[in-house]
């Protein structure tokens, strides 16, 4: 079993800066990888007949909103997910490799793919740079009778690195990856995850693994989803009696999405939706060393739109930025489809991460149809009602950001001493990918070299 670590950081939040909308200019039409895009997941016929038959969720239609408040009595048999992904971008906008490290530390009931690899997500070997962090997507179930569930997610562009309660298939299998492409069995894609369990409302919560009330994993339970048990053997082949809220599971990958927070001088940015489709909400923030922060609400960010703004004001006390933040962005949860508690418990899930640890972020829920491309997945029974949620988050450089690292660089090379790196604290490694890339070949690229490596072996 393994040792976890639940991940964001992010910002405070509060006065609300003035906008300026643009069409961007030579918008590139957005599709996912291929690879993701496509409705097949490429697996074999074999192994594709030794999966359950379960109901493919429907791509095409919206979920249907019955209410934002959990039902006393579940009609029929409802499915609702959320979760979240990482990403930071360089003032250009480029999206940066160096996102395997964990953050904060999670329960030692949940599994992973190589418990003592911390300094990479619990995963056995990066065979190509991580440039996303996949975090917490946790999925509920809600009967009034009992169900046994089975439910098939795969990460088309990613592998997932860690989950609880066990599942019963992966791919791919534990071990098969190292930290080079010519000796793994695949790169970055098509991860997937099984799991064949037991949803019923008379199954005591009292079971499930204990954890503190201020640990990062209790706000997901504090909803009235029906609680779920697995009983059978782990990947270990060890004999299991689980119980839990929800199913969770979370990775690594390698992909762009087309939502760009480009950084220029004078503290203004531009926040870039190149895709076909709306973003629903988006939300930036700011949080500062001395405890004050910063937002600037965006709203639905048109398909092929630029966004213009400066950067948020960090002119109000922390605890006051947070608690518009949260009630911003779960009010947008909402609006998504969520019930009120699973979104009250996603805003707190991420309460450090989001909205307390100093720095500038944009936070944007993602239209459903992507997630369906992220992250197919089957279900049955076939649900009534189904809602996907993931919300992005990208952690922007700015050009202060950069020139900080570039420093830090300098100095390195100059006392021969890397640890000095470990000035730039959380996400150490992307920072300093963007500051190599900025930096003079010639005369930095044997030193960045020997530097990144050695990032990429620490912790975060």
């Amino acid at each position: 079993m393994s040792r976890l670590a639940f991940l964001l950081p992010i910002f405070a939040v509060a006065c609300e800066g003035e906008l300026t909308v643009i069409s961007a200019p030579q918008p590139a039409p957005w599709a996912l990888d291929a690879a993701v895009a496509s409705a097949d997941s490429g697996e074999s016929p074999a192994a594709a007949a030794a999966r359950p038959t379960p109901a493919t969720e429907p791509a095409s239609k919206p979920p249907v909103v019955v209410t934002t408040t959990t039902p006393a009595a579940p009609q029929g048999f409802v499915v609702h997910e959320w979760g979240t992904f990482t990403s930071v971008q360089g003032s250009d906008g480029s999206t940066q490799d160096g996102m395997q490290h964990e953050e904060e530390a999670l329960p030692k009931f949940v599994y992973g793919r190589a418990p003592l690899a911390m300094h990479q997500k619990q995963i056995e070997g990066l065979p190509e740079g991580c440039n996303q962090k996949m975090e917490t997507p946790v999925v509920y179930f809600y009967t009034a009778k009992p169900v046994e569930v089975a439910l098939d997610v795969t990460f088309k562009q990613g592998i997932i690195s860690q989950w609880f309660p066990s599942g019963t298939t992966m791919a791919p299998p534990v071990g098969a990856l190292s930290n080079s492409l010519s000796t793994s069995t695949s790169g970055l894609n098509n991860g997937s995850l099984q799991w064949k369990v037991q949803v019923d409302p008379a199954i005591d919560m009292a079971k499930a693994p204990k954890v503190a009330a201020d640990s990062i994993w209790q706000p997901s339970r504090n909803t009235k989803a029906t609680p779920l048990r697995f009983v059978g053997l782990d990947h270990e082949q060890q004999p299991v009696d689980q119980t839990e809220r929800f199913l969770f599971y979370r990775g690594l990958g390698r992909f762009t999405l087309p939502v760009q927070v480009l950084a220029g001088e004078k503290a203004l940015l531009t926040v870039r939706n190149s895709s076909g489709d709306s973003l629903p909400f988006g939300l930036l923030l700011r949080a500062t060393t001395d405890g004050k922060g910063g937002l600037v609400e965006l709203g639905s960010i048109g398909a092929q739109t630029d966004r213009q703004t400066s950067i948020p004001s960090a002119d109000v006390p922390l605890a006051t930025a947070i608690k518009q933040a949260k009630a911003k962005l779960k009010t947008a949860l909402v609006a998504s489809g969520l019930y009120d508690d699973e979104a009250q418990g996603m805003v707190d899930t991420w309460q450090k991460s989001w909205f307390t640890t100093p720095g500038v972020r944009l936070l944007y829920v993602l239209p459903q149809p992507w997630t369906v491309k992220l992250l197919p997945m089957q279900i049955a029974p076939a649900p009534t009602q189904v809602v996907r949620t993931l919300v992005g988050r990208i952690e922007v450089l700015t050009t202060e950001d950069e020139a900080i690292a570039k420093a830090i660089v300098v100095q390195t090379k100059a006392s021969g001493k890397l640890e000095q790196a470990v000035k730039l604290d959380r996400f150490m490694e992307p920072r300093l990918q963007r500051a190599c890339q900025l930096l003079d070949k010639a005369t930095y690229k044997a030193h960045c070299d020997k530097l990144l490596k050695w990032a990429a072996n620490q912790g975060d």
